[in-house]
């Protein structure tokens, strides 16, 4: 858990890299100079072409000059970092912006930007010293990062403009979603096999929040281990993603006598709260997010279906897979077969609601929209059980219900009513 922590962290800043890659150039710089200075002119001359061989007084100006040209690319950068941040913030969602910060390449490219500035700007510096001297492996090193930053800056543009294309964006919050759930399922699990019956008379006890916030991460594996270790039996009475205040009951225990402060804070951090909801394990804001981006399509001041279109088909996608998954059950256990764990377990039914009712409310006029969730809620049912086929069709009467037929034409209603029938089958 603790690793996850810092690994989100890390995923969502923008310093770490840069910070990384910088300590790497100065420790290039430092090494680069000496190697030069350990050398006399002559050495440098019999062993290296003349080309390479330059001289303090060019290299300074060569060094000088690709300092401020990559600060120059580096504000670039940063501009046009910011101008992608408002788009999606404006034209997409708020809740989207996670996903343009945590992008790798994004901060990979930035980092380059940083360090090859400090590699220059410090080379700069030591160099006080080369006077009449000739110089090979720093100002090389230097040309190339000037190199490397320019060829970074042409794909950074380049990246920039296809992480504003709204399908993009879609895809990825699709891909990080359809992760979340294979992730949170294979973790469950790995806890539910070999299961005692057990009759649990012991007395319980809570154990609550003490700060405000999100429910980001649920450490599933660490539980066991401490209730294990323990002889406990935990109940879990928050899902990830809820929103807690301070003293909010976040789980109860049964055990032989209360435990410690210090122990049940071990329980405690295994649930990590935060101020913003996260992707890694909450498989419902993956589909908050499509769903803000499709409400944004089809709200007037935009007026793009097609885009609605798109997320209804990923969300789709996303609850197909849901489906799919084996059934988890409520109660994990652990390698000896004892009760440890308690869960809250959603349903499809609950996710159905989650994705489309909103679409619904807002889409109820929009023919081309509607037909998009019942193609959608089609999908879900392929291959699927009876009962969940039944909760699907159960859905889908609630979507049709909530759409106005006043309003449409006689080809209209053929249209939808080939949809609805298409589904009932």
């Amino acid at each position: 858990m603790k690793r996850t922590k810092i690994a989100l962290k890390i995923r969502e800043s923008f310093w770490f890299l840069p910070l990384v890659y910088s300590i790497l150039a100065l420790i290039i710089a430092f090494i680069t100079v000496n190697l030069d200075f350990s050398f006399t002119k002559d050495q440098l001359e019999s062993a290296f072409p003349d080309i390479l061989v330059t001289k303090s007084k060019l290299a300074v100006t060569i060094l000088s000059t690709l300092t401020t040209s990559i600060l120059t690319l580096t504000t670039i950068t940063f501009s046009s970092i910011l101008v992608v941040l408002t788009t999606f913030s404006g034209q997409f969602s708020p809740r989207t912006l996670q996903d343009f910060i945590s992008d790798r390449i994004t901060q990979h490219l930035l980092a380059i930007f940083v360090s090859g500035f400090i590699y220059n700007l410090v080379t700069l510096l030591l160099m006080g010293g080369a006077e009449k001297k000739g110089l090979v492996i720093s100002p090389v090193i230097g040309v190339l990062s000037g190199m490397l930053c320019a060829a970074g800056f042409v794909y950074l543009i380049h990246h920039v403009a296809a992480s504003v294309q709204v399908n993009q964006l879609i895809n990825r919050i699709t891909k990080e979603t359809l992760t979340a759930i294979g992730r949170v399922y294979n973790e469950q699990n790995r806890f539910a096999p070999n299961k005692k019956t057990e009759n649990d008379q012991r007395e319980s006890f809570s154990i609550r929040a003490k700060s405000a916030g999100y429910i980001e991460l649920l450490d599933i594996q660490k539980l066991i281990e401490l209730a294990a270790r323990d002889n406990a039996t935990v109940r879990l009475h928050i899902h990830i993603g809820d929103y807690v205040l301070n003293d909010t009951e976040l789980l109860t225990y049964q055990a032989e006598s209360k435990l410690s402060e210090s122990r049940e804070n071990q329980y405690r951090i295994t649930v990590k709260l935060g101020p913003e909801r996260t992707s890694v394990q909450d498989i419902e804001f993956g589909i908050q997010k499509l769903v803000e981006i499709a409400l944004r399509a089809i709200s007037p001041a935009i007026n793009d279906p097609h885009t609605a279109i798109n997320c209804i088909n990923r969300i789709g996608t996303i609850l197909r897979k849901l489906q799919n998954q084996p059934r988890q059950s409520s109660e994990l256990y652990d390698n000896k077969g004892h009760l440890r764990l308690i869960v809250k377990q959603r349903d499809l039914e609950h996710y159905l609601y989650k994705s489309f009712y909103q679409i619904r409310h807002y889409a109820k006029e929009d023919i081309s929209v509607t037909v998009g969730i019942l193609q959608a809620l089609k999908l879900i049912t392929e291959k699927a059980s009876p009962s969940t086929q039944e909760t699907v069709l159960d859905f889908a009467e609630y979507v049709m219900d909530g759409f106005d037929q006043e309003v449409l034409e006689e080809k209209d209603q053929k249209y939808l009513q080939r949809a609805w029938r298409d589904l009932k089958k």
